[in-house]
């Protein structure tokens, strides 16, 4: 390695070959900067689920038959006078007309288009359920409505406001999708109805592509002028801090573009990825340049710049590749935006590192002016040794404090709780929640152990509604629909049309006659929603509030075990599923995910560490620094009630492979210093390294905790506990690395 590195540099007193490499750098930053235009943001709840799991599997299959069941957009519309006032619904079924007609519109489920169907002489009769062009029936309508558990669910008489749900195609391109939402929006906007409001997939879908998007730019530019800030009053020599700047800015630019060219979306967690780059390059670039300033004296330029290159090369070599390794263990997270964040993170890495030493030594010159801060190493290095019971007391206090709030860890994730609390998408979604009984989807798959029935078994439907019931009067899901609603329907119609006869029938003769009423019925129902077209398999579809992963989880566990005490597996036969169950369910796979990914990282970083350290000793003593503030931050998230989910598992792996840097450029140094006893090489190794691990800490930091002016619930804990973890993990190399090494 030295014989290569010696002549490669060699070759730097050739002008023509640092004209050369100027022209290169100059070519690959302009392409990156050219690519940046082609930069997407995108956002895709599905993108989250858990890859090649049976869940997946199973879903997969599900949807073939009844199509995804995010594929909705509930319209509330309020009434400013009264919802049975004929204005109002005129102006509602005149934009119902209208809707219909644009392309990608499913079906459009109105309380508008709803049947009071009847059974007499002349068999079975529909009404309409509310008279629009008949005023005096209106009342009687608005009474029938209030009374009836499925009529009711159309209607927040609180808030005075209808809904209208609007079920739409699975879009597989985003312009078809826009195209649609635009259309839909301007439907709405040329219609007469004076307020309104769309919830569904594409508005929270919309809502977090504008806020990725927006905190993108915006902590980009913010993490550039910051790092040039604080890189001139570091330096205080505009000549010194661009050094460091155009290396770090380059990597980026050349990073952001190979992702714009593989075409490769940013995602929620993306927007994490300037800053890294940004960030850890500029931590390589800071080795470099005071690795230059501080080298020893040489006969000629390219031995000067060679003697500096190879003091810092094999430990920034280490750092990049372990902080790589952390980044590419998120790919045992089985979700695609974690996964393309640790790939993407890792390359980027790699590619900052070779900017830095192919390209940036053509910034260097023998020229060292500019003043640096003076750090008073000699007493501080005093101080530690002094204080040594007491640092490692206050270590020791900080872990088992740490451990008490790790312990109230837990697995939880919501769906718009990410989104500012004045949102107006997620005030939307939480009027749904509050007044409309949920605007989560909820799946149940059910069908008959026995192929050779069919789900109109009379057995078979007495099993389904022991499950219905308990759903629905234990669990309180809201607006639900499934073969048992279709037979308490049938059940009504047969005892001529009264609310009071919408139950399950209590006889057998009253059973089989509504299951004859019930398969006559899918001309005023759309029983394809809910039974398949072979009659032997159906779904259990409800809505729920966004009550978060963990009590969803615990209601979904309550519900198999009344299943399995209470319902006969031989008759019935069913299975978890839906958007909402997949996303709740790699959630709950988050911590083992995470676990695994962590101890594997730590054992390659091990390897590595070992191989180059040559000691076991050295080895241990390089880890225990690095623990200790995942420990204190996952102690901090459990004191503050901030739950492990997917966007958040990542903090402990970013941390871990950032923050083990400091530690290997320490120790690298410790093991080149020739000083005797036991003071003197610590005090050589901190002014060696010191500065540099000081400065690099304060700009990481700096560019993460950014993130804490987000009003992104994502982006601000993501800011918070990286900064919290590098922050500690500065403290433990500062003040417990040195003590370790000096027993060693």
């Amino acid at each position: 390695m030295k014989q290569l590195l010696q002549s490669f540099y060699s070759k730097y007193q050739k002008k023509s070959f640092r004209l050369a490499l100027g022209v290169c750098w100059l070519f690959l930053s302009l392409v990156g900067a050219y690519q940046l235009k082609n930069l997407e943001v995108d956002f895709n709840f599905e993108s989250f689920f858990e890859e090649e799991s049976a869940d997946r599997v199973f879903f997969n299959q599900h949807k073939q038959v009844f199509g995804y069941d995010n594929d909705y957009l509930l319209l509330i519309i309020y009434a400013s006078e009264g919802l049975f006032n004929p204005p109002f619904l005129n102006a509602v079924n005149g934009w119902e007309k209208q809707a219909k007609a644009i392309q990608g519109v499913v079906s459009i489920q109105s309380p508008l288009a709803l049947k009071h169907v009847v059974q007499s002489t002349f068999g079975i009769t529909a009404y309409p359920l509310i008279h629009i062009d008949d005023k005096s029936r209106l009342l009687a309508d608005s009474v029938r409505v209030r009374n009836h558990p499925l009529y009711k669910q159309y209607f927040s008489f609180e808030k005075g406001a209808m809904l209208v749900a609007i079920q739409h195609q699975h879009f597989l391109e985003e312009e078809s999708e826009q195209d649609f939402y635009g259309k839909l929006q301007q439907s709405l906007q040329q219609s007469s109805l004076s307020s309104y409001t769309l919830v569904g997939r594409l508005t929270a879908q919309k809502a977090f592509i504008s806020n990725i998007g927006n905190d993108f730019v915006f902590f980009t530019i913010l993490a550039l002028l910051v790092s040039a800030f604080i890189l001139w009053g570091i330096y205080r020599s505009f000549r010194l801090m661009l050094i460091p700047y155009l290396i770090s800015v380059s990597s980026l630019v050349i990073s952001l573009g190979l992702i714009a060219y593989l075409q490769i979306s940013l995602s929620i967690l993306s927007i994490l990825l300037p800053t890294i780059v940004l960030f850890v390059s500029t931590s390589d670039a800071i080795h470099l340049t005071n690795a230059f300033r501080q080298g020893e004296a040489a006969s000629s330029w390219h031995k000067y710049l060679y003697s500096a290159v190879n003091k810092i090369f094999a430990p920034t070599l280490l750092t990049s590749v372990t902080t790589a390794i952390g980044f590419l263990s998120l790919y045992l997270i089985p979700s695609q935006p974690i996964r393309e964040l640790g790939m993407l993170a890792a390359v980027a890495i790699m590619i900052a590192f070779l900017v830095n030493f192919i390209f940036g030594p053509l910034l260097l010159t023998r020229r060292k002016k500019g003043k640096t801060w003076q750090l008073p190493v000699k007493a501080f290095v005093c101080f530690v040794l002094k204080n040594r019971v007491q640092i490692i007391i206050s270590a020791i206090l900080v872990c088992g404090i740490a451990s008490i709030g790790m312990m109230q860890l837990k697995s939880d994730a919501y769906l718009l709780k990410d989104l500012p609390e004045d949102d107006p998408v997620r005030k939307s979604f939480e009027l749904v929640d509050d007044h409309f009984g949920g605007s989560k989807p909820w799946e149940l798959a059910v069908w008959c152990t026995d192929s050779k029935r069919e789900i109109w078994d009379s057995n078979w439907l007495r099993e389904l509604n022991k499950v219905h019931a308990y759903i629905q009067d234990s669990l309180g899901y809201g607006r639900m629909l499934s073969p048992i609603e279709l037979i308490k329907y049938a059940n009504q119609v047969n005892q001529g049309g009264l609310t009071a006869s919408y139950q399950f029938p209590k006889t057998d003769k009253a059973l089989t006659s509504a299951v004859k009423t019930a398969q006559k019925l899918n001309s005023f129902i759309n029983a394809a929603a809910i039974i398949d077209s072979t009659n032997t398999y159906a779904r259990v579809l409800a809505f729920i509030p966004d009550w978060g992963a963990y009590l969803s989880g615990e209601k979904n566990r309550r519900l198999e075990a009344f299943m399995k005490e209470h319902v006969d597996s031989a008759i019935l036969s069913h299975q978890l599923t839906g958007t909402t169950y997949l996303i709740d369910k790699s959630n709950e796979r988050v911590s083992y995910n995470l676990l695994k990914g962590l101890l594997i990282a730590a054992l390659l970083i091990a390897v590595i560490l070992m191989v180059y350290f040559k000691s076991l000793k050295m080895l241990l003593i390089s880890v225990i620094p690095n623990l200790i503030p995942l420990l204190l931050t996952a102690g901090v998230m459990g004191f503050m009630e901030v739950p492990i989910k997917l966007t958040s598992a990542i903090i402990f792996v970013v941390a871990f492979g950032i923050a083990v840097d400091d530690t290997i450029h320490f120790i690298g140094a410790y093991q080149q210093v020739n000083s005797k006893g036991k003071v003197w090489p610590l005090i050589r190794t901190m002014r060696r390294t010191g500065f540099s691990i000081l400065v690099t800490t304060i700009v990481i930091v700096v560019g993460f905790s950014l993130f804490t002016f987000s009003d992104f619930a994502t982006t601000f804990y993501l800011g918070f506990f990286l900064t919290l973890s590098l922050v500690s993990a500065l403290i433990t190399d500062l003040f417990l690395l040195p003590l370790l090494l000096k027993r060693k």
